[in-house]
């Protein structure tokens, strides 16, 4: 499923966080979206997933606002944002079931995402590398054809960050499109098939690794040198 961003723009006031903003993301792959700290990033994704309105322009999924498509077809994970009471098991089988998942699915996701022996631990209680593998648990438990993330990697160690790139890459191998957000150049740049580097608008966009760009890093401070970010 084709994720297509069309001159989108969206204002707070008379600050332009994204401004025509035009890029895609494609099937069977990892879309990579690059930009420093304040470059719109989230608020794409927000609008994306309906959580923002666009000033103007376009976000959608198969020509699709988010809104229109099938339950269960996009997974979406922006920030750990659980009830803090809840064990794991009922956070997933919450998200689970208003997917449309089977509770066998659900059991499945626990597995494969690693959280069996954190199932019956309360959110409060996890780490924010756990919060985060649990949030990417309540996004792919209903094996979602589009998977959303914004900023994964935030509270991994070094094993989970190994991890959750091989995870985003098989789910990219069974015919999922990835959409992931990242400031980091060196998280990027080791798992996807593509990037998108943003500052409000596309600077650049291209598949990656690149034979014309022997750097990410290289690359994104060419295209961001002349930017001013204030």
């Amino acid at each position: 499923m084709t994720i297509a961003f069309d001159q989108l723009t969206k204002n707070f006031g008379r600050v332009a966080a994204v401004e025509n903003l035009s890029f895609t993301a494609e099937s069977g792959s990892v879309t990579g979206l690059l930009g420093r700290n304040g470059a719109g990033k989230t608020t794409a994704l927000r609008v994306l997933v309906g959580l923002e309105r666009a000033n103007s322009g376009s976000a959608t999924i198969e020509g699709l606002p988010f809104e229109k498509l099938p339950m269960g077809h996009v997974g979406v994970a922006l920030s750990p944002n659980f009830s803090p009471t809840r064990t794991v098991l009922q956070q997933v089988s919450l998200s689970g079931f208003a997917a449309g998942a089977s509770k066998g699915q659900i059991l499945e996701t626990i597995e494969k995402t690693e959280l069996a022996e954190v199932t019956h631990k309360r959110c409060f209680s996890l780490s924010l590398g756990m919060k985060q593998r649990l949030l990417l648990a309540c996004a792919v438990v209903a094996e979602p054809r589009v998977l959303i993330l914004d900023e994964p990697v935030n509270g991994l160690d070094p094993d989970g960050i190994a991890w959750l790139h091989r995870f985003l890459k098989s789910q990219a191998e069974s015919g999922v499109s990835v959409l992931v957000s990242s400031h980091y150049l060196n998280d990027l740049q080791t798992y996807v098939d593509k990037v998108v580097i943003i500052q409000r608008h596309a600077l650049w966009e291209g598949s990656w690794p690149n034979e014309d760009e022997p750097s990410l890093e290289d690359l994104f401070f060419r295209q961001t040198k002349a930017i001013n970010v204030s």
